[in-house]
């Protein structure tokens, strides 16, 4: 997702010492207790898909994205926390936060999302934006020279962030349990999203709150050119990924 998810990989610990060399002894010792660790929390089966991605990725660039579909929430998560509110932000908070740093959104970044209709959703504790999502109805851009479409019958979920104070506390999950009823109240079927198929602790995330996977992405850069194949789930919901230079003939 883009799910920050939702889409890429959960951002390392700031007190994670740098990388070691590669392929010298302690590489190899960080790379075994990486790999021992997730074993234990995902199990080995994943664990070791996980692994073959990265592998293949240090010599081509070669992604695979879930999309994923959330038509219905588990009721756990569509209630606001005590003592916040949620909803969509308006022009002048969003303005306000692009100068905090710690939201990852630049004004440049707000104005042009503003700019194609982009909503964005949060949960206040009172004026503080403790954590937000972005939705989009129209092709979106998802890299520098890759884009998204989706049947505009659905809400595109993309870029969400919740605070280091407020993180554990399942507001990421809230505020798309919560956006979902208002989407589908405004006539939407629901909202999609994708996960990259490494990024496990994501992927456990959005499948608690009840997103379902509905197909595959794979994408292949090689000499400076995207092979990319949409599985054919993707096609109920117009779910395809787009490399810059063939959009025209997709719109």
């Amino acid at each position: 997702m883009t799910i920050a998810a939702v889409a890429g990989r959960a951002a390392e610990s700031p007190d994670r010492p740098p990388d070691p060399p590669r392929l010298s002894r302690r590489w190899f010792r960080r790379v075994l207790a990486d790999f021992r660790r997730e074993r234990r929390a995902f199990g080995l089966r994943s664990t070791l898909r996980e692994f073959v991605f990265r592998g293949i990725h240090h010599v081509v660039s070669f992604r695979v994205l879930r999309g994923i579909y959330l038509g219905a929430a588990d009721a756990r998560f569509t209630k606001c926390p005590p003592g916040f509110n949620g909803d969509f932000l308006n022009n002048e908070t969003l303005q306000r936060v692009s100068l905090d740093r710690h939201y990852d959104l630049a004004p440049e970044f707000v104005d042009a999302a503003l700019g194609r209709g982009d909503a964005c959703y949060g949960l206040l504790e009172g004026d503080r934006l403790a954590s937000y999502g972005w939705y989009a109805h129209a092709p979106t851009k998802i890299s520098d020279d890759l884009w998204l479409h989706f049947d505009r019958a659905y809400v595109y979920r993309y870029k969400g962030l919740t605070l280091e104070p407020y993180r554990g506390r399942r507001f990421h999950a809230i505020t798309m349990a919560r956006t979902l009823d208002a989407w589908r109240a405004r006539g939407y079927r629901g909202m999609l999203a994708y996960v990259d198929a490494n990024n496990l602790s994501s992927l456990k995330s959005v499948y608690r709150l009840g997103y379902v996977t509905f197909g595959r992405v794979f994408i292949l850069r090689l000499l400076g050119r995207h092979l990319i194949f949409n599985s054919p789930g993707c096609k109920a919901f117009g779910f395809r990924v787009v490399a810059e230079g063939q959009r025209r003939g997709t719109r």
